[in-house]
């Protein structure tokens, strides 16, 4: 439960913002009511609830068993618990 608490306080909110765009860019072509933003849900809480909705989504269209959080990481690109890395620069 501490390494919980430990990762929300740190996530910041760019992360927080990009693991949204993840969400709506893999819940759009499954289901755009996931899209829906509940309104005064923090962006962080709205980030993982479209990522789990789009993770069932994609199990249930597919047929697939594997776990919710096997999806969430693939849609996170393994970044959920980490800020993706800076861009590369020319």
């Amino acid at each position: 439960m501490s390494t919980v608490r430990r990762w929300l306080r740190r996530a910041g909110s760019e992360h927080a913002q990009w693991l949204y765009q993840q969400g709506v860019r893999h819940a759009l072509p499954v289901n755009q009511e996931l899209i829906d933003r509940p309104a005064g849900l923090a962006l962080l809480a709205a980030a993982l609830d479209i990522l789990a909705g789009a993770a069932l989504a994609y199990r249930r269209i597919l047929g697939q068993a594997e776990p919710v959080w096997s999806w969430i990481g693939f849609f996170s690109r393994g970044r959920l618990l980490a800020p993706p890395p800076p861009p590369l620069r020319s």
